[in-house]
């Protein structure tokens, strides 16, 4: 056996601020201006053992051009962060998910805060934790376990009267806890058959329940998604199709179990 390694040193923090300004993304269509501030920042080395950290800050305004509009008409700010660690963390065995590609354990938390004047204030948290691995050199397992969102809302105005008319926008806008859980199996022969024919395919299956803070209720509800991508390489020209995407999803159960007055 002949092996060769050869490394090269790199940067163990990595650090960029971008500025983006946008326009006709408002309430109305082509009447208002916005910009918006990013910052991210990566560390490569966390704990002195390839621990990965990504951070993420996102901050925009955007303001009405017609006269009479508040100077402020939508503030935006995302905040995400994500660890990862080399290696596989809690009950599930390194040996059982493929020990020769690497396998990860990803930790994400993110915040997401949107405001309009006398419109809607919305608050949105979100934590999860999971796996990443892979099978062989084509195909890749990632099993989220536990997903937990949080809502938090408050609306007014002419959103108030809306959300009174319709049932659909009031559940959305609901304070509530969403719990669930994910898994994504994607099949990619790209790598093992450059420059033929190749295929992607991936599927991913989510189940999820939410209990309303107002009313303590149940709801499961199965989603899956199959996303097929293929490729036909006939000389120097190359032949993609457009991504056939199949989605179903179906509550299983749904009850309430207590209606509590406020």
């Amino acid at each position: 056996m002949d092996c060769h390694i050869y490394l090269k040193f790199a940067k163990s923090q990595e650090m960029g601020i971008e500025l983006e300004s946008n326009t006709g993304t408002g309430l109305q269509e082509g009447r208002a201006l916005g910009t918006a501030l990013k910052y991210s920042y990566r560390n490569k080395n966390l704990f002195r053992g390839a621990e990965v950290l990504n951070l993420n800050l996102h901050g925009g305004i955007e303001t009405q051009i017609d006269k009479g509009a508040s100077l402020f008409n939508t503030i935006n700010f995302k905040a995400q962060m994500r660890f990862e660690f080399p290696k596989i963390i809690g009950p599930i065995s390194r040996y059982k998910v493929g020990k020769r590609f690497s396998p990860k354990t990803h930790f994400d938390i993110s915040y997401d805060y949107q405001y309009r004047p006398e419109y809607l204030t919305l608050n949105t948290s979100n934590i999860s934790f999971g796996y990443e691995w892979n099978e062989d050199i084509n195909k890749k397992h990632v099993f989220t376990p536990i997903v937990i969102n949080y809502l938090q809302s408050d609306y007014q105005g002419d959103l108030e009267y809306l959300v009174s008319q319709n049932e659909q926008i009031k559940n959305s806008l609901e304070d509530q806890w969403v719990i669930g859980t994910k898994y994504n199996f994607i099949i990619n022969n790209q790598i093992i058959r450059p420059n033929k024919h190749f295929g992607i395919y991936h599927f991913s299956i989510c189940m999820n329940s939410y209990k309303k803070l107002k009313t303590i209720s149940i709801s499961v509800k199965v989603k899956t998604v199959a996303i097929f991508r293929c490729a036909w390489t006939h000389k120097k020209q190359q032949l993609r199709l457009t991504p056939y995407i199949f989605q179903t999803s179906f509550i299983i159960l749904q009850t309430t179990l207590l209606n509590i007055a406020t």
